[in-house]
């Protein structure tokens, strides 16, 4: 067995959350020295704490050498190689997450419609990937109940759920950047 999978059994077998080995998978993260610590690419930690829950802790650092071949990609280009998404909007902010067709989650951020940066899903906490490991199995729209967001939906990426999810107000520039014609 190899280390991050022995690191990964360890963090499965001792975290509350259930989903855990979801959550470490999903955002790419690697092991510290031990199974309690994880990190992604800009050093973003999730760590099991002593009573075994879990708590993220954002870093001030963004590493300029990445993995992920669409870390700084347009959202159209995310998209076109992603399955399924979840919308999550804000007054004029909005987080896209686009599941990747190589099981990788990523992130996008819009403000007033427009693409702003990719940021790493780490960086969104832990309640919207919880949302996201319970959803992304169902493939049709869908909307969620999430309290960081004033309307959160998700669906696969096709054609007939995106314009379920285009009626949502300022959601047309965001669905022209990530490449939909509508």
């Amino acid at each position: 067995m190899k280390f991050r999978e022995k690191m990964l059994a360890s963090a499965r077998a001792f975290a509350k959350e259930k989903n855990i080995e979801d959550i470490i998978n999903l955002c790419y993260l690697s092991p510290a020295e031990d199974w309690h610590e994880w990190f992604d690419e800009d050093k973003n930690l999730l760590q099991l704490q002593k009573n075994a829950s879990c708590h993220i802790y954002p870093s001030n650092y963004e590493h300029l050498m990445t993995t992920d071949i669409y870390r700084k990609s347009r959202p159209f280009q995310i998209a076109n190689a992603s399955y399924w998404g979840m919308f999550c909007f804000k007054k004029n902010l909005a987080d896209v997450f686009f599941l990747g067709i190589d099981e990788r989650l990523r992130l996008s951020c819009f403000e007033h419609g427009l693409w702003v940066k990719n940021k790493l899903p780490l960086t969104a906490k832990l309640q919207p990937l919880k949302k996201i490991i319970e959803n992304m199995s169902i493939p049709i729209f869908k909307e969620i109940k999430l309290s960081s967001y004033d309307y959160v939906c998700s669906a696969e990426l096709n054609m007939e759920n995106i314009h379920m999810i285009r009626k949502v107000p300022n959601s047309t520039q965001i669905f022209r950047e990530c490449g939909y014609a509508i």
